[in-house]
């Protein structure tokens, strides 16, 4: 007879989030000085940031014969395959929108730079 042993693992994975916001340019301080009743300058900045994919890539073996445009660049035998975490999830689900939320407060400053730079070409 067999005993069954409980164990658990720790594996790092790599995800690719595809994000939206609205872009606003920065905006100059306007005369007279803001201590004289002009405006401030502004710093251009990304509001309302959501994630709208949560992708993941896996390598698939390659059967003789088929067609794969999307080789692993160090396998040959492979190729790269790419899943949205989010397919078939109810994304207004409240826990889904919490998920969400945690994830992007932990990547929000890279978030915001990555839109900004998008913004900027």
């Amino acid at each position: 007879m067999t005993r069954s042993t409980p164990v658990s693992a720790s594996i790092a994975v790599e995800l690719t989030l595809n994000l939206t916001g609205v872009y606003q340019p920065a905006i100059p301080m306007t005369p007279p000085s803001y201590a004289s009743g002009g405006d401030p300058p502004e710093a251009e900045c990304v509001e309302d940031i959501a994630i709208e994919t949560v992708l993941f890539d896996t390598l698939e073996t390659i059967l003789p014969g088929e067609e794969a445009p999307f080789r692993d660049i160090y396998d040959k035998t492979k190729r790269v395959v790419t899943h949205n975490l989010l397919d078939g999830v109810d994304t207004s689900s409240k826990d889904v929108i919490r998920l969400l939320d945690n994830l992007l407060a932990l990547v929000y400053r890279e978030a915001e730079e990555a839109l900004i730079e998008d913004a900027g070409k």
